[in-house]
């Protein structure tokens, strides 16, 4: 009965993003409420903790890493080496072309809609030609393909080169509140963390991890991760912090009201 409830233990650990993804999805499909009530808590943590949609619940992200593991045992340590580091850096500036033609496109369907609304003309014809069942389809069998052979040779090509909400949800893994430290005199160099990190972000080079890949996974401190304690550490001490000065200030008004009684 123990070795079950450990086996079950690890299962959960082991595909606990895949609970999760399915958990959010179905909420979406089938109770929207409550699929937008975890998007809004997922904006928040995102606000401590950064990109955790990219890290926890986006099923795209997941599936290239999938793909990439077999790229992995295909190509061993030349994985994710075919593209030269500046071709890298030039290609992930895609991302905001995408997002720049994403905001373009929304804001001009709107607009015709306000317009058609006016009085105008009318571009429901020409929305209905683009988002046909047949060009979508075809489009995303295509997409799939290409990713597909893509995530063999390089990881995460869809969210390093293209994904316009990687850019986006990226501005709060520099301004999350609880930040991944590396505590350079507890460090070993064994770089653990880097080989478990599915965007091969250089930590060790870092004591503060900010990186514009970094997708708030934590693989880098969970149990293939750091094996030294403390020497990699998810650092709460803002809300410490926070707790402490509440306390000293309950404290203060304790003792004040202490006084003043005895007064009395």
């Amino acid at each position: 009965m123990k070795s079950m409830s450990i086996n079950l233990t690890d299962l959960i650990r082991k595909y606990f993003r895949i609970i999760l993804q399915i958990a959010f999805f179905s909420c979406l499909i089938f109770k929207f409420e409550y699929g937008v009530a975890i998007w809004i808590l997922i904006s928040l943590l995102s606000m401590f903790l950064g990109r955790i949609y990219c890290g926890f619940f986006c099923t795209w992200g997941t599936y290239q890493e999938w793909i990439g593991m077999l790229g992995k045992k295909i190509f061993k340590h030349k994985f994710d080496t075919f593209i030269p580091k500046k071709v890298d850096n030039v290609l992930s500036c895609f991302r905001y072309v995408v997002m720049i033609a994403y905001a373009f496109f929304a804001e001009s369907f709107f607009t015709s809609k306000i317009v058609a609304n006016l009085g105008g003309p009318n571009t429901d014809a020409l929305v209905n030609i683009i988002f046909s069942r047949k060009i979508v389809t075809v489009s995303v069998i295509i997409s799939l393909f290409i990713f597909t052979i893509l995530s063999l040779l390089i990881n995460r090509p869809y969210c390093k080169y293209l994904c316009h909400g990687s850019v986006e949800a990226g501005v709060l893994s520099f301004a999350k509140i609880f930040k991944l430290r590396r505590n350079p005199n507890i460090c070993i160099n064994c770089h653990k963390c880097e080989n478990v990190c599915p965007m091969n972000v250089p930590i060790t080079k870092m004591e503060t991890v900010y990186d514009r890949y970094c997708i708030s996974c934590f693989k880098c401190i969970g149990d293939r991760g750091c094996p030294k304690k403390d020497a990699l550490y998810l650092d709460m001490h803002p809300i410490k912090t926070f707790l402490k000065e509440k306390n000293k200030k309950y404290s203060k008004e304790d003792k004040i009201n202490h006084v003043v009684q005895k007064d009395i």
